[in-house]
């Protein structure tokens, strides 16, 4: 039999529960379009920060100019362009690997 775990989290700031609240809907909209979300990040006083994995969607963003390309260098995994675009009052990026 399972058993239902209940997650209790207090947060004193009213600024982090906003970013908390906001992140929510935007992963609920990037869930819905297919995206698999890698990593989050919140920081007081900051825009927040959803890190995604990319997929044909992201790419297809980028080739239409909803999302613009931010970085691109070479490091010792190789080739890399990092994107980012607004959704929600976040900041989604995403990084890709190879030729391009």
């Amino acid at each position: 039999m399972r058993t239902a775990h209940k997650l209790s989290l207090v947060v004193e700031s009213e600024g982090i529960q906003i970013a908390i609240i906001t992140t929510s809907k935007a992963v609920t909209t990037l869930s819905a379009q297919g995206i698999a979300v890698k990593r989050i990040d919140i920081e007081e006083g900051r825009r927040p920060t959803v890190v995604i994995h990319p997929n044909a969607t992201t790419r297809r963003m980028a080739a239409l100019g909803k999302a613009v390309r931010y970085s691109t260098g070479i490091d010792d995994q190789g080739r890399y362009q990092k994107f980012q675009y607004q959704l929600d009052k976040c900041r989604v990026v995403w990084e890709e690997r190879g030729n391009g």
